[in-house]
Parts: C-alpha cells; structure tokens; sequence
C-alpha cells in the first residue's frame, strides 16, 4: 500500500528541510485535504497560502511522486 500525500509528508515533519517546513505547516492544518487527489490538494494549499507556494508545492508534489 502506498503512502498518501499527507502521510508522506509526515515522516519529513521536523526536518530542516524545504519539505519539511511544508510538513510543519500541514500538520497545523486541520483542514488540509485526506483526500490523496492532486487538484484537492493544490486548490487547498492555494487558499490557504500566498501565490509564492506554487512553486515550491509542486516541486514537493513531484518529489511525492517520484517516491522520494
């Protein structure tokens, strides 16, 4: 079984990493998407940040993808 987008993310939670500010951030999120559905997802972080998270949203999603 593979890991959600939100599971993933947990396991960089606490890293001194890009991705794991964003993880930082996700946990404080009550709301953040379970739903492991890109556009969900993107839609929510959009939202719920300034237009400067695109980017970095969508590298983190492609590092997701690619198993890293």
């Amino acid at each position: 079984m593979s890991l959600t987008f939100k599971e993933w993310l947990s396991s960089f939670q606490g890293t001194k990493t890009e991705i794991g500010a964003f993880a930082n951030e996700v946990a404080q999120d009550p709301s953040f998407p379970e739903e492991n559905d890109f556009h969900i997802i993107f839609d929510h972080v959009m939202k719920k940040t300034s237009d400067q998270i695109e980017q970095k949203f969508l590298t983190i999603w492609e590092a997701y993808q690619r198993g890293l």
